[in-house]
């Protein structure tokens, strides 16, 4: 997505790391990672930043006994898809769902993705949040 930002907007974005660590989950997310619904999940929360503006939320779940938990954890400020499209192994489990989160201000689409890996076994639950910065630009073409 990093990827298709920039060629929207014109300049990279820039990873802003709002939260992370263990945090609990909605009843839609415990079933799309197949844990019980009081589970807890390791999360990673961030912002795309394109010319200090935000254009993009993203929410990464991992069960916290998976390996890929240790991986948000070491990601810091580097873009998730350094991780997903580098390592052949990883690909989406079924086509994006969409999403609609309700904020304050309104309705800000989204989607989400379950991907998975093999050998060794691992996933992570990706949803993104398309904010108007982005979804205002008639340039940007990246939320359809």
């Amino acid at each position: 997505m990093t990827r298709e930002v920039e060629r929207a907007l014109g300049a990279r974005p820039v990873v802003r790391l709002l939260h992370e660590g263990p945090d609990g989950l909605s009843a839609w997310e415990a079933g799309a990672l197949t844990l019980p619904r009081r589970s807890r999940a390791y999360a990673r929360e961030i912002a795309l930043v394109v010319r200090g503006r935000p254009v993009m939320l993203a929410r990464s779940l991992s069960p916290m006994a998976d390996p890929m938990a240790g991986v948000l954890r070491r990601l810091q400020q580097a873009p998730l898809a350094d991780v997903l499209f580098r390592d052949p192994r990883w690909h989406r489990s079924a086509p994006p769902l969409p999403l609609r989160w309700r904020s304050t201000r309104g309705r800000v689409p989204g989607r989400a993705c379950l991907w998975q890996r093999t050998c060794p076994d691992a996933k992570v639950l990706v949803e993104e949040f398309f904010l108007p910065a982005l979804t205002g630009n008639p340039v940007a073409r990246v939320t359809q």
